[in-house]
């Protein structure tokens, strides 16, 4: 890796000094766990990032590394691998997102915390068939209905940075599901379509950046649809 051009780039995409070091730092200790399997950053492979999540996900600072990881992929324009280094980072923000921030009451997410559901990753993949969200909605006392609008909030959550109110904002627009959200025929429609349902509806947020749509929208193309209508 050419350290010096890497440093240009972050510093072109707005990163401070202290970002800049903590990106080093976790390009480093990624760049040493490859060398010992006999690779470097430029020979990894999809297989290589999973292995590296899961030798790992003790690391305290491990979401920071994947970002590192990210932004040097971005460098080199693998986007196969960005997406899929993307891909990782929603899952490890997926883990420690709690269903208290998803639902709209404690009542709700004391609900899941007895059956001990408290991740909207757990809560995901506890609801991804219409069986299974009617076996929750039973164990929870909760309606069917309420339930599989937890269930995708937490898969939309998938991508990151759709969180609580990124995602109320693609639900209530009707794009519930990741299979919606890439079904537009660009980024660009994709943030018109938000910018105008905001517009007319006084949704009470900020339109997402450009940016922001065309990684929801590319990411929403890429990741495995796994929720069961």
């Amino acid at each position: 890796m050419d350290e010096e051009d890497f440093i240009e780039f972050l510093l072109s995409e707005k990163k401070s000094e202290r970002s800049i070091g903590r990106y080093l730092r976790g390009l480093t200790f990624f760049s040493n766990y490859l060398a010992e399997r006999g690779l470097t950053l430029d020979t990894f492979s999809k297989s290589d990032l999973h292995s590296f999540k899961e030798a790992n996900t003790s690391y305290k600072t491990l979401p920071q590394v994947f970002w590192a990881i990210r932004s040097y992929l971005k460098y080199i324009s693998n986007h196969d691998l960005f997406n899929a280094t993307r891909e990782i980072i929603g899952q490890l923000y997926l883990k420690d997102y709690r269903i208290a921030d998803l639902a709209e009451s404690k009542e709700v997410a004391l609900s899941f915390r007895k059956i001990n559901i408290r991740s909207a990753e757990q809560l995901l993949y506890s609801g991804l068939s219409v069986t299974a969200r009617e076996e929750l909605a039973d164990l929870t006392d909760l309606s069917y209905e309420e339930v599989t609008k937890l269930v995708k909030l937490a898969n939309l959550a998938r991508i990151p940075g759709v969180k609580k109110i990124r995602g109320k904002l693609f639900y209530e627009a009707g794009l519930d599901t990741l299979t919606k959200i890439a079904s537009f025929d660009s980024a660009e429609s994709l943030h018109s379509f938000l910018v105008n349902f905001i517009a007319l509806s006084n949704f009470g947020a900020s339109p997402p950046l450009s940016s922001e749509a065309f990684l929801s929208f590319t990411l929403a193309q890429y990741l495995p649809k796994i929720f069961e209508i």
